[in-house]
């Protein structure tokens, strides 16, 4: 008897096209690596060096209080979405923001947030992040979402936080302070504990860095 194989969908191209694997979020990570860590302190000193837009709103969301069946990365990268464009909209620029991922047996996995927003739209940013955490949520409390102003006394104190989730050459080269290392846990984290936005990625650090060599350059010459 013969036995019939299953049929295999063709693309447009007439190429074989795989049935769609479940989608996951890559590697787990336990620790923020040094070079990762290096390239995110100089994302953030950009915006405030180079761009002259300096992180002004912390946000923390405690995704444990504001639960949902859809997976923490997707939520992160909706809520980024969100965010992006909102300031864009106000603004007339590139959204910038960096944000860090932890891990907790407690809190569980939960999002820290450093953004640029001007202090005008402040108190209207912090609303809209909240009510797009609470209408992405099957349950969610108030505590759930906390966003606070940074004054700029206070920025290289957060980055020292914000990095806590350090290896030992992170802490150590990166000057990371004592009692932050001290509340470094380890929990692991799926996908990457550290981002920027595309106004301050390292392509965009490289476009402004090429102008300057080149004046460099033409200056040395004469």
């Amino acid at each position: 008897m013969a036995v019939r194989k299953p049929k295999i969908a063709i693309g447009p191209v007439g190429r074989p096209r795989k049935p769609a694997a479940a989608k996951t979020h890559r590697r787990i990570a336990e620790r923020i690596r040094y070079k990762d860590a290096f390239g995110w302190t100089q994302a953030v000193r950009f915006a405030t060096h180079v761009l002259a837009k300096p992180m002004t709103a912390f946000v923390t969301v405690q995704w444990s209080v504001a639960t949902s069946s859809t997976p923490e990365p997707e939520r992160v990268s909706s809520l980024l979405n969100l965010i992006s464009i909102w300031l864009r909209r106000r603004t007339g620029g590139r959204a910038v923001w960096a944000y860090s991922r932890e891990g907790g047996l407690k809190k569980g996995v939960h999002l820290h947030l450093l953004a640029h927003v001007p202090p005008i739209m402040f108190d209207d940013f912090a609303v809209a992040v909240a009510r797009w955490v609470e209408a992405s949520s099957d349950t969610f409390a108030r505590r759930a979402v906390d966003v606070q102003r940074i004054h700029p006394p206070t920025l290289d104190n957060l980055l020292s936080y914000f990095l806590k989730e350090g290896d030992d050459e992170v802490h150590d080269r990166l000057g990371v302070r004592q009692d932050h290392r001290a509340d470094r846990r380890g929990y692991p984290v799926p996908g990457k504990r550290l981002r920027v936005s595309h106004a301050i990625d390292v392509a965009a650090r490289s476009r402004h860095a090429k102008p300057l060599a080149s004046v460099l350059d033409t200056q040395e010459r004469h």
